[in-house]
């Protein structure tokens, strides 16, 4: 799912940058989308509102508005929030269309509270399958 909302933050960074494919390349290189610490902040954060802020000088807050109404559209997400400067936090739908009646993510944050999972990060979609597997 990281990737699927990463395919989308990189349409939005290219329309963003237009021709300026060097404030492209070096936002994309700093940004992260991560799962997050604290179910509260919903399943996924990303900082690539506050980091494209700085190179494209705009408001971070008024990017974060148009990337969660991108974000918004994938059936998978129940909701997409701007969150302080240029955060943006994700919340997964609890039963996507695909019809898989768990979230991985929750499963996750499961393993990764008690000490069990993985230190997720950007690319580790897998990671929760690989970790049941071991069990």
């Amino acid at each position: 799912m990281i990737d699927i909302i990463n395919e989308v933050i990189h349409d939005f960074l290219f329309k963003a940058f237009g021709q300026d494919s060097e404030g492209y390349l070096k936002v994309k290189s700093k940004y992260t989308t991560s799962i997050t610490d604290n179910l509260n902040k919903g399943h996924i954060t990303s900082n690539v509102c506050m980091i494209a802020a700085g190179v494209l000088k705009a408001n971070p807050k008024e990017l974060s508005k148009n990337l969660t109404a991108e974000l918004s559209k994938l059936e998978e997400i129940e909701s997409a929030e701007t969150a302080g400067p240029g955060f943006i936090n994700i919340k997964l739908t609890r039963y996507p269309p695909n019809g898989i009646a768990f979230n991985p993510y929750s499963v996750l944050f499961l393993l990764k509270e008690n000490n069990l999972g993985p230190n997720p990060t950007k690319n580790s979609d897998t990671a929760i399958f690989d970790r049941l597997a071991d069990m």
